[in-house]
């Protein structure tokens, strides 16, 4: 069974989805349907607690962070049943019966995720997914996985970092051929408030977050094209789901549509990056600007990887690139000729200075610039018309360990040499990209090859103009 019954999307489509409340003893969590499926309780635990477990007499300790407990649903109810009976305490009088009923007493539901499915298997499947996890440990061997005819270890794991349905979903993908979707409710506001009151951003994070996961909901059940569900233009059925989140929100449309781009950001960066992303980026003793995490997400995965490992190790502050950055990180061929073009006027701008004469030391480090620069420019050219890798050899003169002192040196200052290193910055980059880009798949276009031809050959003409002044000064 992979369909999905109707519920907490399409009320929302029909207008009569109001307000999020609170759950209540007995009430099933918002509008997950009674169907059979799947199911992961997030809890966050604040501080490291011994939990006694009276059906057995035995006592744990459980370090603080957020566990992951995989359960099934059957039986009468499904998962609207079996997911109320969790949201219970013994005080609300839940029969204590389960270990996961114990740890629930001092622990918050935070999230469940959950699918609609009669498959015996897709338990054991879960959970063998959650536990490949990046960061997943098994704190108590045999918790939840009692009945498992699969022998797991346990089905019910512990992360230091909070874990990522995203992640999730990726493992299911590479370990099941065909899965039903995922989706997430989102439970106990209480706790959610008092964890994401400490950095602002995550609260525009957590705000969007609702809205694209009630996308994914109403997606799986429409019949619209998915293409439908990613505009938010006036009169598009996302913009309809947008403006009635936003009001239950009680923000504004604009406001709601930030928090989509910006969760979506931290998305594909904890996609690229894993869990510690979390922690980085919504660090409270070391906070991050938004507009650096947006540009972030904006780059390839290894630069992603750079700046978030930089912050973590304590190389640097931000993780926003910045243009030192010795990485790869194109993600579309048609960001080369756009480097060209700024390479080709910032070569230009180096001409010009040159022309009206400067110091001997300006002129000599201009020089040098200008055959990198103009060294470089041939080599690209060379790239995208190659047929074949075999004719991709790097020259020496150009591999990175030999450029790179060039453009980090200071020994010369100014605005004039400024200009020859953002060039050759520029113009180098895509250089060295390009095996990997090749190996990616990211190759020009027809036109973005004559695009690239014709800005390489500015460039050499600009730099034989640089060296012919300089020549002329040393004359």
């Amino acid at each position: 069974m992979t369909g999905s019954p109707r519920g907490r999307a399409h009320l929302f489509m029909t207008g009569r989805f109001k307000t999020h409340r609170p759950v209540h003893k007995g009430e099933p969590m918002n509008s997950i349907p009674n169907a059979p499926g799947v199911y992961i309780l997030v809890f966050y635990l604040s501080q490291t607690t011994t939990i006694t477990f009276n059906r057995k007499s035995s006592q744990h300790s459980f370090p603080s962070g957020w566990y992951v407990y995989v359960g099934s649903a059957r039986g009468p109810g499904g998962l609207s049943r079996r997911v109320a009976r969790h949201q219970r305490r013994n005080a609300d009088g839940k029969r204590m019966h389960w270990n996961v009923d114990y740890f629930r007493e001092l622990a918050p539901i935070v999230e469940v995720w959950y699918s609609y499915t009669r498959s015996e298997q897709m338990e054991h499947e879960w959970a063998s997914a959650v536990s490949s996890m990046h960061g997943a440990t098994v704190p108590v061997q045999g918790f939840g996985a009692n009945d498992c005819r699969q022998c797991c270890s346990a089905h019910f794991v512990h992360f230091t970092e909070r874990p990522a349905t995203s992640l999730f979903r990726s493992r299911l993908r590479d370990l099941i051929a065909q899965q039903p979707s995922v989706f997430v409710e989102f439970a106990d506001d209480a706790l959610t408030a008092m964890t994401v009151s400490k950095h602002m951003l995550f609260v525009e994070y957590h705000r969007g977050r609702r809205f694209t996961e009630l996308r994914h909901l109403a997606i799986a059940q429409s019949d619209l094209d998915v293409t439908s569900w990613h505009s938010l233009a006036k009169r598009r059925p996302a913009r309809q789901l947008a403006e009635q989140v936003a009001a239950q929100l009680d923000v504004s449309f604009k406001e709601l549509q930030k928090s989509i781009e910006f969760a979506d950001a931290v998305e594909t960066i904890v996609g690229n990056c894993g869990n510690m992303a979390f922690r980085v980026l919504f660090d409270p003793m070391r906070p991050q600007r938004r507009k650096g995490i947006m540009e972030l997400s904006r780059t390839a995965d290894t630069r992603q990887q750079y700046r978030i490992g930089g912050v973590t190790n304590g190389s640097f502050r931000s993780v926003g690139p910045q243009s030192k950055d010795s990485v790869y990180d194109t993600v579309a061929f048609k960001e080369v000729p756009s480097r060209l073009v700024r390479a080709r006027g910032a070569v230009h701008q180096l001409d010009v200075h040159l022309q009206n004469g400067v110091q001997q030391s300006v002129a000599t480090e201009s020089d040098r610039l200008a055959e990198l620069c103009l060294r470089a420019a041939e080599q690209l050219s060379k790239l995208v018309n190659a047929e074949s890798a075999a004719d991709h050899i790097l020259p020496r003169e150009l591999a990175k360990e030999v450029v790179w002192p060039t453009l980090m040196s200071r020994d010369v200052k100014g605005k004039i040499v400024g200009y020859g290193r953002e060039a050759l910055r520029l113009t180098i980059k895509s250089v060295w990209d390009y095996p990997e880009m090749r190996r990616r798949g990211i190759l020009p276009t027809a036109a973005e090859r004559r695009k690239v031809n014709q800005e390489c050959e500015r460039i050499i003409a600009s730099a034989e103009s640089v060296r012919v002044a300089v020549l002329g000064q040393r004359t």
